[in-house]
């Protein structure tokens, strides 16, 4: 029975480590079960050990899951849109994106051409190697950018964020671009692309805020 008591204050004493509601009273429950010192040492350390780590895992994962673009974009309390409203401007809207990076004294802007990924999340485009943006971009990845309707009712997207160059499926998105924007009306400019594509990166623009706006009721007939 004295054996069954002692388990009875180890198992208390574990899970007194790792529930708060019973923590302090896992002495006392030890001290009457008649746990040995060692034993009490030994297990305490165990819960504290399991405790730490979880409260580890929770802490990575959590900036992980922020650092790692998973939480979706963080929409301007200004926004005349919501986020699902924006990604669908953004999916439809073949417009080139306006980007603007810092280029010493004045800012660089350029027009690139542009898609949503998959997850509603990046913005992305493409540019060679050579070209001054990516140059730039190397140096500092910041930027704002913006994509706009060319026509009235004007309305569009507009935000700040940082840039990741890669080259990883850079084959698969130029062709997309190019079709998304050319329409098949100029496959000698696709071929012309294509045969440079291990000189191309992709600009992945991962917004740290988005607006939008749009002055379609101000601009009735």
């Amino acid at each position: 029975m004295q054996e069954n008591l002692s388990d009875t204050g180890i198992s208390f004493c574990c899970v007194g480590r790792l529930v708060p509601a019973v923590r302090s009273i896992s002495l006392a429950v030890a001290g009457i079960a008649g746990v040995k010192p060692g034993q009490f040492f030994d297990y305490d350390l165990l819960a504290c050990s399991i405790l730490a780590g979880g409260l580890l895992v929770l802490v990575v994962g959590i900036n992980q899951f922020i650092e790692g673009n998973i939480v979706a974009i963080r929409v301007n309390k200004n926004s005349v849109w919501p986020l699902n409203k924006i990604q669908a401007f953004l999916e439809t809207q073949v417009s080139p994106i306006r980007i603007a990076i810092n280029n010493g004294d004045f800012p660089l802007i350029a027009s690139l051409w542009f898609e949503l990924d998959e997850a509603g999340e990046q913005l992305v485009c493409a540019s060679h190697k050579s070209s001054k943006l990516v140059q730039k971009l190397e140096l500092d990845n910041r930027c704002a950018f913006e994509v706009a309707t060319n026509d009235a009712p004007y309305k569009g997207v507009r935000g700040v964020g940082s840039v990741e160059l890669t080259q990883v499926d850079v084959e698969k998105v130029l062709p997309r671009l190019a079709d998304r924007f050319l329409k098949g009306s100029n496959p000698q400019l696709v071929d012309w692309l294509s045969s440079r594509l291990e000189d191309e990166y992709l600009l992945r623009v991962k917004p740290q805020w988005i607006s939008s706006w749009d002055y379609s009721s101000r601009m009735k007939a």
